[in-house]
């Protein structure tokens, strides 16, 4: 990944939900941010012309998530699997849209699956949709505030409506690298900031960012 490519994806995370009418560490439901992007998004039952075999063994199968197709002179459409959790089509979807955001284009268009074009992406966009469509789920800014709320990673998961694993997966990885921690010592510190200023009624002076 290039550098600064993690804070942009924080940054991001950020943006989306300030569109959406949301705040920072308000969970973000990837079926609203395509409709956002104006990306439509569709289930695989909805693909016309496959037969009711081809639409059972796909609705039905683990060996496939989610495909963006591009269709020409139109905006990408993104096909899913409807037989998955709530929570993993949530993330099958971000990380469609991740690829999206990121305008990565793929290097290949020539496997099929059941009549679905799938496109191959090379390692270093797969690696920068594998970090940005996680971040857009759990970026490190919710997570501190859910750290400074004293929530259990299977609370987390409920409020931000994700898999119990890609929370377990993202608190660990940003508590690896020390990223977190520090997010969430600032947060503290801000809201204790802030409950001082209301309980003595004094305004509280931000620094310049």
């Amino acid at each position: 990944m290039q550098r600064g490519f993690k804070s942009w994806s924080d940054l991001q995370a950020e943006f989306f939900r300030k569109e959406l009418g949301l705040k920072p560490f308000d969970p973000l439901c990837a079926f609203d941010l395509a409709e956002f992007l104006s990306v439509p998004v569709i289930l695989v039952t909805e693909v016309e012309g496959l037969s009711m075999g081809q639409l059972q063994l796909l609705n039905s199968s683990n060996h496939w998530s989610a495909v963006t197709i591009k269709i020409e002179g139109e905006s990408d459409l993104i096909v899913h699997n409807g037989s998955h959790s709530e929570a993993r089509q949530q993330s099958d979807i971000l990380h469609e849209l991740a690829h999206i955001i990121c305008n990565h284009q793929p290097t290949v268009t020539s496997r099929e699956y059941f009549h679905l074009a799938l496109r191959d992406y090379d390692k270093a966009q797969e690696e920068e949709a594998n970090w940005f469509g996680p971040s857009l789920k759990l970026p490190r800014k919710a997570l501190a505030w859910a750290k400074g709320k004293k929530m259990t990673e299977s609370a987390m998961a409920k409020h931000f409506n994700a898999s119990l694993d890609m929370v377990n997966y993202r608190v660990k990885l940003l508590e690896s690298i020390g990223s977190l921690d520090s997010f969430t010592v600032r947060y503290s510190a801000f809201t204790a900031l802030l409950q001082f200023s209301f309980t003595t009624n004094r305004s509280l002076v931000l620094p310049d960012q």
